[in-house]
Order: structure tokens, then C-alpha cells, then sequence
């Protein structure tokens, strides 16, 4: 990896910056690396919109809310694991989800 000094201020180094960019943009093009890696951004990026997502409807959930300071007491207190707390919490999540597509089902 190359080094480059450019300054906007002084306003030196900015056309062959430019060039060194043109250049990369040029052959990362051709060799179908440029396509590859904006393919696996654009992925990156709708998986991370789905994760923040469903983190939000987890933990908006008056349910979860309710119960998550007693199953976080009990993780601490040694009454049970992470893994059991996860599963409660998500257990109580699906199925009210599950309940609540149930009435859409029947109500439309």
C-alpha cells in the first residue's frame, strides 16, 4: 500500500490523488472486484438494517420490557444462564407474535 500527501489548503498533491483514484477505480472495474466488493456492501447493508430491525421490535416489546429486569436478576443470582434467559425472552416474544399474525389472519 502506497502512501500519498495532498493538501487542500495548499492545494498540492490533489490532481495526482486523483489520478491514483481514477486509477484504482478503473481496474478494480475491469477485473469485476469494484462489482464484488459494492455487492457485498449493498448485502452488508440490508443485513444490517434487518438485525437493527428485529433488535428494535424485540426489545420494544412491552412483554420482553417487563420481564427483562427479573430475567436479568436471575441470570446475575444464578437461578439461570444466559442461554435459558434468551429463550424465555425470545419464547414470550414469538408467541405473541404468533398470536398477533393469528388475529390479523382472522380480523382481515
Amino acid at each position: 500500500t502506497h502512501a500519498y500527501l495532498a493538501s487542500a489548503i495548499k492545494k498540492t498533491g490533489l490532481a495526482e490523488l486523483w489520478e491514483v483514484i481514477r486509477i484504482f477505480r478503473e481496474k478494480t472495474t475491469a477485473s469485476g472486484i469494484w462489482k464484488k466488493r459494492r455487492d457485498s456492501q449493498l448485502l452488508d447493508w440490508m443485513n444490517s438494517m434487518i438485525d437493527e430491525h428485529l433488535h428494535n421490535l424485540f426489545f420494544d416489546d412491552a412483554v420482553v420490557r417487563g420481564r427483562m429486569p427479573e430475567v436479568r436478576e436471575a441470570i446475575l443470582s444464578g437461578g439461570i444462564s444466559p442461554t435459558q434467559a434468551v429463550a424465555e425472552l425470545l419464547g414470550v416474544f414469538d408467541v405473541r407474535r404468533a398470536a398477533a399474525r393469528q388475529v390479523d389472519l382472522f380480523t382481515n
